[in-house]
């Protein structure tokens, strides 16, 4: 890779995937997974279709507390794992049946774990609709579980072609001395997704911890400890999302340096807004449920940031 720009490794990474893709024994499993894919999606769809054309003219309702709705919707949440099941019984068949022809497996047999990480995915996101209610089930889902479902299908790609074509060693560019690959950037990128979500989590934990379980807890207080865990865990995944890119943390002082450049420039505002945001955390002046009145308009602090502040008028 000496000499050659990261546009020419790529070019040289497409040519090799034409030539891995045209091989008979390439296509054959990809066919074969496609189809197989197809078919463990299309039987539960079906099905679906027939005991709705059954049930039409019945009222069904799902009630939320009840036991009746519980059990609606654990059948609804076990017959959402039939598709990825149906695709590990379909590619067992599969290879069984490429192993009796003498044909190559390997394809098949890396692709598998995708049905393993989809019935994974939904066996998590039916206990959560089980357990919580629908609408943190979903925004648990929707910013956690799913994100996370891509994330480990792209990893588990990214392992079966960039090891093989090389495609995660391919420089993409320098950052202070450090090369930037395409696997230490999606890495980094991993990590510090992980970092924020986790920062979510905790929040959101704190939040119904100190405000709705303890209602005699001091709002001010319970604001700084929730605030400062959150931005804390933040600026953890930041440094460990940096030094895991390979970028050296000795040299933060050189962009410190060239930020400070840059604050006595274009961003004293911004710099004042988020120190005033720390000391209205910290001295608690101004707590939630305060009734304040800021340009002629009155309201109630509804939550308290570093970087705002939220009114309800």
């Amino acid at each position: 890779m000496n000499g050659e720009t990261p546009l020419q490794l790529l070019l040289d990474f497409y040519d090799r995937v034409l030539i891995v893709l045209a091989r008979p024994v390439v296509q054959r499993q990809l066919v074969a997974f496609l189809l197989l894919s197809f078919a463990a999606w299309f039987v539960p769809f079906l099905l679906e279709r027939l005991w709705r054309h059954r049930q039409r003219g019945q009222a069904v309702t799902e009630v939320d507390g009840s036991w009746q709705g519980r059990l609606l919707r654990l059948a609804r949440g076990i017959e959402y794992t039939f598709f990825p099941i149906l695709g590990l019984v379909f590619s067992e068949i599969a290879i069984a049946l490429f192993q009796s022809q003498g044909w190559r497996t390997g394809l098949l047999e890396a692709l598998r774990p995708v049905f393993w990480l989809l019935l994974l995915y939904r066996i998590i996101a039916g206990a959560l609709f089980f357990i919580l209610s629908d609408q943190r089930a979903r925004r648990y889902t929707g910013r956690f579980l799913f994100p996370l479902l891509i994330l480990a299908v792209f990893v588990l790609v990214n392992n079966l072609i960039g090891d093989t074509l090389g495609l995660g060693d391919i420089p993409l560019f320098n950052l202070f001395g450090a090369s930037i690959t395409l696997r230490s950037l999606a890495t980094s990128v991993i990590v510090l997704y992980f970092f924020l979500v986790f920062a979510w989590i905790v929040r959101d934990s704190l939040s119904r911890a100190l405000f709705n379980r303890r209602p005699d807890t001091d709002k001010g207080l319970a604001n700084s400890v929730v605030v400062s865990t959150y931005y804390g865990i933040i600026a953890l995944g930041i440094l460990t999302a940096v030094s895991t890119i390979g970028f050296d943390l000795s040299t933060l002082t050189i962009v410190l340096g060239g930020l400070s450049v840059g604050i006595s420039f274009g961003l004293q505002e911004l710099v004042a807004n988020f120190i005033s945001g720390i000391l209205l955390v910290f001295e608690q002046s101004l707590r939630p449920g305060d009734v304040i009145q800021v340009a002629g308009h009155a309201g109630t602090v509804d939550k308290l940031r570093l970087r705002s502040t939220v009114l309800k008028t």
